[in-house]
């Protein structure tokens, strides 16, 4: 399936929360969406899903999620995971809103196993803890085979365990041909397992970049030396080589030459050298840098 994101926008009021957001996913491919909270990642989801009004529009193979003849067959969501009756099964959750996709008993059953679910089918999940909650709320967007995920902050409430099992599944999915996209803060696990990320600032598309793009999309990598005699040589490396270079203590990190070139540069100068190796940028680094912010920010409402 070829999901088309064209042009779309959101406003609360007199707050614009999107702004004309537009975006491709291909079959097979697993995106990040990440942002501070409050710029617009619920949002997003939530117009790609026809859930709430706005501008622009988003077609799965050329029609918009509410003319789709099976929406549950081509699209499930995960869009939270405390919407569940009190005194219903999950497996009894999952027959009822699969109902009108047609779900069977034992496909509501496999849903619940392939989550690692299968031998609480019968609990309410009023019982289960968040990460369980999360884990039925995967089922239920999986279950009907649907081409494309959405899934907002799945990882909320997964222990290690279940975050590895996570990153697990995803890529077997995505194996499967489904394309995923999901919003998360952990930004370490999604550097793991996307394809893309998009980030999004204050309603804005900042950056649609693959994986190995983004790291380096608005800073270099860095070569890190411990040397003899730091200060002179950082003074040299930044006069006679137009280097950047930040020292601390007999430590040094130079943007703007190789390893190689710092080595034998110290060398050449008689500078003992201790330590020498190149770091990259993370995902955590180039988001930082892009939205301007630190990499936590304290939460807002959600959009």
């Amino acid at each position: 399936m070829k999901t088309i994101v064209d042009g779309v926008g959101a406003r609360y009021g007199d707050k614009q929360v999107l702004d004309s957001i537009s975006f491709t996913l291909n079959s097979g491919e697993i995106v990040g969406l990440v942002g501070p909270n409050g710029h617009g990642k619920t949002t997003l989801m939530k117009r790609m899903l026809d859930l709430m009004p706005g501008t622009g529009k988003a077609t799965f193979d050329g029609t918009p999620y509410g003319r789709l003849p099976a929406p549950q067959r081509s699209v499930g969501a995960l869009l939270g995971a405390e919407a569940f009756h009190p005194h219903r099964t999950a497996l009894n959750h999952l027959r009822m809103i699969g109902a009108p996709a047609g779900i069977t008993h034992r496909q509501a059953q496999k849903a619940l196993t392939r989550v690692g679910l299968g031998d609480h089918a019968k609990a309410c999940p009023s019982s289960y803890s968040m990460g369980m909650k999360q884990r039925l709320a995967l089922a239920a967007a999986l279950m009907c085979g649907s081409e494309l995920l959405i899934l907002d902050e799945p990882t909320n409430g997964l222990d290690m365990d279940g975050v590895i099992w996570f990153r697990a599944t995803l890529r077997s999915l995505a194996a499967e041909g489904r394309s995923i996209l999901l919003s998360t803060h952990i930004l370490d696990e999604l550097e793991k397992v996307a394809d893309r990320v998009l980030i999004l600032h204050t309603g804005k598309l900042r950056a649609d970049c693959r994986m190995d793009e983004v790291r380096t999309l608005t800073l270099k990598p860095a070569v890190v030396t411990t040397v003899e005699r730091a200060p002179a040589l950082a003074m040299i490396l930044r006069e006679a080589h137009g280097a950047t270079v930040t020292e601390a203590g007999d430590t040094l990190t130079i943007v703007g030459l190789s390893a190689s070139d710092v080595g034998a540069l110290a060398h050449s100068l008689g500078h003992a050298i201790f330590e020498l190796g190149t770091t990259k940028p993370t995902l955590e680094d180039s988001y930082a840098s892009i939205v301007g912010v630190g990499t936590h920010p304290l939460p807002e409402r959600a959009a």
